[in-house]
């Protein structure tokens, strides 16, 4: 199966519910996958992912805030007359550890899943108001909360690599092979 524009970084303008809702189901997979040990790391995985600024636990927590934001600020535009949002992301999300982002990723992406399940094609062009934005249709505000989210999860998988990379040029060198 090919790649997702969200998957590549690329612009989400013409993204549509049904990809939205491809990226936000595949978002719990790819986090857990970003925060996997591999083979030949220095440090523990935890340590790994809480090292940095911002760290990859950083990442996941404004992952799990767009996540939730899906679910609040659709929901809110489909029951409310044009509600009107001071911001994209009240606050980022928190938790302790892999295993308790992991896990309130993949409830927040079951939630955010089923808002966007409850939409019917007509209903996406009701609005809302985003201060700093103006008036903007459910599916722009789907499309940018998704864009925030996949640009977490690319944080994520950056500060993994970064904490790697900056572990490994730390690690004493590894002997080889006397053969």
């Amino acid at each position: 199966m090919g790649e997702g524009p969200w998957q590549r970084g690329e612009p989400l303008s013409e993204l549509g519910p049904g990809d939205a809702l491809a990226a936000v189901r595949s978002f719990p997979r790819r986090l857990r996958e970003a925060l996997a040990p591999e083979e030949g790391d220095q440090r523990s995985v935890e340590d790994l992912a809480s090292s940095g600024s911002p760290s990859a636990l950083d990442h996941a927590g404004a992952l799990l805030a767009a996540l939730r934001a899906i679910a609040e600020r659709l929901d809110r535009i489909r029951l409310t007359d044009e509600p009107t949002f001071s911001s994209w992301v009240t606050t980022a999300g928190t938790t302790r550890g892999i295993r308790g982002i992991t896990e309130a990723v993949d409830e927040a992406a079951r939630e955010a899943a089923a808002a966007i399940t409850r939409y019917e094609d007509l209903v996406w062009l009701r609005t809302a108001r985003v201060e700093g934005e103006g008036t903007l249709t459910a599916v722009d505000v789907l499309r940018h909360l998704v864009e925030l989210a996949a640009g977490s999860l690319r944080g994520v998988e950056r500060a993994m690599h970064d904490a790697r990379r900056a572990g490994q040029a730390g690690a004493a060198p590894r002997p080889t092979d006397p053969r």
